[in-house]
């Protein structure tokens, strides 16, 4: 999700990912579901944070700052189940 913020495109972050669009778009519908939240508006111009969204991002740089990335992949893996 983090790329997907920093770049503003679900397809131009896959290719950087070496994902689908669709299946990072999934991954962040799944995470959205399995917290009932929603993280991104989604709109012909790109994509925002929502408010939740940016605590969300928020916590998610200072896991991959603090090098605990495998937290974020585990999160994200877990929710595309």
């Amino acid at each position: 999700m983090v790329k997907v913020v920093d770049i503003g495109n679900f397809t131009r972050a896959g290719e950087i990912l070496a994902m689908t669009q669709s299946g990072i778009s999934h991954n962040i519908a799944s995470l959205e579901s399995e917290l009932r939240i929603t993280l991104l508006n989604r709109g012909r111009n790109g994509i925002s944070l929502t408010d939740s969204g940016e605590r969300i991002i928020k916590n998610m740089r200072n896991l991959k700052r603090r090098g605990r990335e495998h937290v974020l992949i585990h999160l994200f893996k877990a929710c595309s189940l």
